[in-house]
């Protein structure tokens, strides 16, 4: 019991935080996935020559597209790196993410040499996936992935190299939209292609959900970037470009900080998550200690003490059990939600001021009851009863396991005659006995001419008698000693803490009220028997069972030889 109740102690936690858990843990695994899945041969290939074909182009743009730009060096790389920057800006959408580069891209297209604009954006990519790489956030394959993704800025370059650079200015707005809208259909062909070469998406099944989102979030950021881009165009300042620097930051802290509430919740979920695993072991534990358990006091306990402990309550009872007396302040809550659970036979809760009671029918004892909790405060939630109901379900087939173990134990021990103690259950008592006590006795008992009464009247008759014996020595015999049928119409008593003159006394009361008995026999008809009686005890050297069965049998012998219908106390123990 000790080690049971210490392991019930992680049952503390009030399991009404679990109610919701499992949908709170699903929705955060929606919007944060700490370990993106690795891709699988087939998609890596593709990504791998969709990258190569990628690098391919940028060097043909290099060399094919000769116009120039409009920032200088430096400039060119300071817009680089607000690119870099904002592909650390990340937008999640379920499984899906987009990145906030969108407002960087615009200046880039319309600044730089649009020729070096893929090489740009590529180099870029990678560099901000290699930084998502040594901050763990990515596995090593996503550097395919972020070449791949760079196919979309490749629409808008091929817009410039047809149509040119347009001059400053928002009336060339049919270009910027042509621009954005070549962007889309660059990113929604590469994704489909590669998509076909993905086995958890097959063919056609991309994600339409996120890639439509990642278009919505695209395009509310473009004229962000487009209206940075026209300014330093028309004024000739970058600063007006680098504007878009700010909001990256702004978008960047947002994401940042809503990546840190989002890990403190997933946390804090997962403590509660492994707080719930440890209760459903230690319940699954208790259940399986129910099914070893063979007193029905000691289960009732075991369970009162599991659910008063794993649902946070001042009292759990099982009333009618051995043992239970709940409160009087709570006797009519307690009163009414067992007969409510046991007329229902499931789980019930009922609220009385600021008292909130639930309850779980329990079989396996004299009459139906319930295991009951109460508790003040907040009410017990669904999954709280149902938590109680899987217990009270425990504690139903540990009864039920009980009784079955009590009836074969007594069909195993019991005489099914006299209801008395069989042969092998009396030795393994008188060896039990002299192991832990030195003052034993043993009273051998043989019904005088007992064959006579068979022969007379009748088998049953004969065990009629028997059974009378047995009730007799059930009944007078002292607390302390235990009789036992030891074969045919042979009895045997142990007797406890016994001198010479306790042992002959005894014997002496049993001969003599055994000798009294009439038993009927038919009609008018009453039979009796008298009994001889031999009695021996331990001494002060150690002695075996045998040893002392042998010497009580000696005495026996003794008085049936002597006359019967008396008693022999032994004069020495044989070794």
């Amino acid at each position: 019991m000790p080690a049971i109740r210490a392991g019930i102690d992680i049952l503390g936690t009030p399991r009404s935080v679990f109610a919701a858990l499992d949908g709170a843990v699903t929705d955060l695994d929606a919007v944060w996935r700490p370990q993106p899945r690795r891709f699988e041969r087939p998609l890596v290939a593709a990504l791998a020559v969709a990258s190569g074909a990628y690098l391919l182009a940028a060097v043909m743009c290099m060399v094919l597209i000769d116009a120039p730009g409009r920032a200088s060096g430096w400039e060119a790389g300071l817009l680089c790196l607000a690119y870099l920057l904002a592909t650390q800006v990340r937008f999640e959408f379920g499984a899906s993410w987009v990145l906030g580069t969108q407002v960087t891209l615009v200046p880039l297209l319309l600044l730089l040499p649009p020729g070096q604009v893929p090489a740009a954006v590529g180099a870029m990519m990678l560099m901000g996936a290699l930084v998502g790489l040594l901050r763990g956030d990515l596995p090593a394959d996503r550097l395919l992935s972020a070449l791949a993704s760079s196919w979309h800025v490749m629409g808008p370059v091929l817009v410039l190299a047809v149509v040119g650079v347009p001059e400053p200015g928002l009336a060339q707005w049919p270009v910027y939209l042509l621009m954005f809208t070549s962007q889309i259909a660059a990113e929604a062909v590469v994704d489909t292609v590669i998509s076909h070469w993905d086995p958890q998406e097959g063919p056609w099944r991309r994600n339409l959900r996120g890639l439509w989102l990642s278009q919505i979030v695209d395009g509310l950021l473009f004229p962000v970037g487009l209206l940075a881009a026209v300014a330093a165009m028309t004024t000739g300042d970058l600063a007006w470009a680098l504007l878009t620097v700010p909001v990256v930051l702004l978008l960047g802290v947002a994401d940042w900080e809503r990546r840190r509430r989002v890990r403190q919740s997933r946390a804090r979920l997962d403590a509660l998550e492994r707080v719930r695993e440890r209760s459903d072991a230690v319940l699954a534990r208790v259940g399986a200690a129910m099914g070893t358990l063979h007193d029905p006091a000691a289960l009732v306990e075991l369970a009162a003490v599991s659910a008063r402990e794993g649902l946070n309550a001042t009292l759990a009872t099982v009333p009618g059990a051995p043992g239970d007396d709940p409160p009087d302040d709570d006797a009519d809550l307690v009163d009414a939600l067992r007969r409510r659970a046991v007329h229902e036979n499931g789980g019930v809760a009922m609220r009385d001021g600021d008292r909130a009671g639930v309850a779980a029918p329990v079989v396996g004892l004299a009459t139906p009851t319930a295991l009951v909790c109460i508790r003040r405060g907040a009410p017990f939630s669904p999954a709280e009863r149902q938590w109680l109901l899987t217990l009270a379900g425990q504690l139903s087939a540990g009864l039920r396991a009980a009784d079955a173990h009590r009836r074969l134990r007594y069909q195993a021990e019991t005489d099914h005659l006299t209801g008395l103690w069989n042969h092998r259950r009396f030795h393994e008592h008188l060896a039990a006995m002299l192991r832990v006590t030195g003052a034993v006795g043993l009273v051998l008992i043989d019904l005088d001419d007992f064959k006579a009464v068979n022969d007379t009247h009748g088998h049953q008759v004969g065990d009629r008698v028997l059974a009378a014996v047995g009730r007799l020595l059930s009944e007078r015999c002292r607390d302390q000693d235990r009789p036992a049928r030891y074969g045919g119409e042979e009895f045997a008593v142990v007797l406890a803490d016994a001198t010479p003159e306790d042992a002959r006394a005894v014997a002496e009361r049993l001969r003599t009220e055994i000798a009294a008995l009439r038993v009927f026999a038919g009609p008018g008809a009453r039979v009796g028997v008298s009994a001889s009686v031999g009695v021996a005890l331990t001494g002060e050297e150690p002695v075996t069972a045998a040893a002392l069965i042998a010497e009580a049998d000696a005495a026996l012998y003794e008085a049936k030889r002597a006359g019967k219908d008396r008693v022999v106390l032994a004069s020495a123990v044989t070794r």
